[in-house]
């Protein structure tokens, strides 16, 4: 994206439907708090891209695209090869935050939601991602959380 730093914001409606004009007009407007997150990782530049590299790898052979990466797809992939996204599974700007505690305060004027998400490591021995989504909690107001996990949420 060669205008990334000529702008302040970026607003992208993943999926939109009828009322996206709605939406994103209340978001330019500051009416409502966009309260999003990618539901995807972006990479820097196409070559970033597992799929990609798995059909580049296998171009003379295939004709199809195979998925090889097992359990390491998209944010999982970027922090095993050590590759650095342009823009992060996840990432996103509220009015609204969170700590490690998992408190969500309440802190813009704006009406909005907060998203915490909560990630598991496992040890090396196990051969799995660095980080893996277990959890999403959302609320539109200042409240305390806890992570309700079941016992195959913690295992490998």
């Amino acid at each position: 994206m060669v205008f990334l730093d000529k702008v302040k914001a970026i607003i992208h409606p993943h999926f939109p439907g009828q009322e996206s004009g709605n939406s994103l007009a209340d978001v330019v407007f500051g009416d409502v708090n966009p309260s999003g997150r990618l539901p995807y990782t972006i990479a820097k530049k196409l070559e970033d891209y597992p799929a990609l590299t798995t059909w580049k790898d296998q171009l003379a052979n295939v004709t199809r695209t195979p998925y090889s990466e097992g359990n390491y797809i998209d944010y999982r992939y970027y922090e095993k090869k050590g590759v650095e996204p342009l823009f992060s599974f996840g990432q996103g700007l509220s009015n609204t935050e969170g700590n490690g505690n998992v408190d969500v305060k309440k802190s813009g004027a704006v009406a909005g939601w907060e998203v915490a998400q909560l990630y598991l490591g496992f040890p090396a021995v196990a051969d799995q991602p660095i980080k893996q989504l277990r959890s999403r909690i959302s609320s539109g107001n200042s409240k305390s959380f806890s992570f309700d996990l079941q016992f195959d949420e913690l295992s490998y």
